[in-house]
């Protein structure tokens, strides 16, 4: 857990490392780094395809379910629009193969589980490949670990498996200010989080509860994803991280490589992928033409009138 001064409530769920929680709430508090973010220039979008047959899909910076305001200054990505940009490249048949560009500390609870499903299910359809540049982790390897290949630079960090939320005690300091606050709710558990209120063992209690919960499913999706067994992925998820080279030796990780080692055999795997797919059409048509060309000519009904030999020629 962080030891964070900035009030988070209990509803915001984090598969992500807490000092990157901590780092962007403090950066989007502050009003001179706001100001700097607004004035600067909007970056240009990075490509969407490779070649002709591979689509790229960005999964870069904290993972938000929806696009926030600061994504195109502080990176990020909305976990709702790469999940679309999946399933369209999915249902494309002019698309040979997917490629995960990943560099990711991880983000929100919400969202990223389907992200995850739609990966899952594209690569049933064609090969989906994950690259981990530099960073994958929490919800950034989540949703890595549903493709087909996962591919790690040298320098890669990956981990941080697990879950978090945040909340704040900020009691004392309001009493300190002379402040009392009254939270006045149908339930114990429905005043959690209110800033001013004391946190109580049974609300910690609780938070344990759900985020004990989310990192269930979090494990078994890993586990199904890369085909560990359950026990050993329970020893993966202690929170901490590892190099590529270890990483791919407790199975988190296919291969050590490059990006353009990996772009540069998906490009050759599509196109060859489409040469044979060309080659499959035109014999189909060919021996369907053939086979149009062999079928015997309808005999044509003659009418009771022309059988008689009385036909009116015209």
């Amino acid at each position: 857990m962080s030891n964070t001064t900035t009030p988070v409530l209990p509803d915001v769920w984090w598969f992500a490392a807490p000092r990157t929680v901590e780092g962007l709430m403090q950066q989007l508090t502050s009003i001179s780094s706001v100001a700097a973010v607004m004035k600067a220039p909007s970056p240009a979008a990075p490509p969407r395809t490779i070649g002709s047959k591979v689509k790229l899909v960005q999964i870069n910076g904290l993972m938000m379910k929806y696009r926030q305001w600061w994504m195109p200054y502080l990176g990020g990505t909305s976990t709702v629009a790469a999940r679309r940009e999946i399933d369209e490249a999915a249902a494309d048949d002019s698309v040979g193969a997917i490629l995960l560009h990943v560099d990711s500390p991880g983000g929100q609870v919400p969202g990223t589980d389907d992200l995850a499903l739609a990966v899952r299910a594209a690569n049933a359809r064609k090969p989906v490949v994950a690259f981990l540049e530099d960073l994958a982790a929490s919800a950034a390897y989540y949703v890595a670990s549903q493709s087909g290949r996962i591919v790690a630079n040298e320098s890669a960090i990956v981990g941080s498996l697990g879950t978090l939320t945040l909340i704040t005690d900020s009691s004392v300091a309001f009493e300190r200010a002379g402040i009392r606050v009254h939270a006045v709710g149908s339930a114990p558990l429905k005043t959690m989080g209110v800033p001013g209120t004391e946190v109580t063992a049974e609300q910690l209690e609780e938070l344990q509860t759900l985020v004990d919960r989310m990192a269930r499913l979090f494990l078994d999706r890993v586990a199904s994803g890369r085909s560990i067994p359950p026990d050993q992925a329970r020893a993966l998820f202690d929170g901490r991280v590892w190099g590529a080279k270890e990483a791919r030796r407790k199975g988190l990780v296919d291969e050590v490589g490059t990006l353009d080692g990996v772009i540069g055999e998906l490009v050759q795997q599509t196109h060859g992928q489409a040469a044979r797919l060309d080659a499959l059409r035109a014999a189909r048509s060919a021996s369907a033409a053939k086979e149009e060309q062999q079928k015997p000519a309808p005999r044509r009904h003659r009418s009771r009138w022309e059988r008689s030999g009385c036909g009116v020629l015209a």
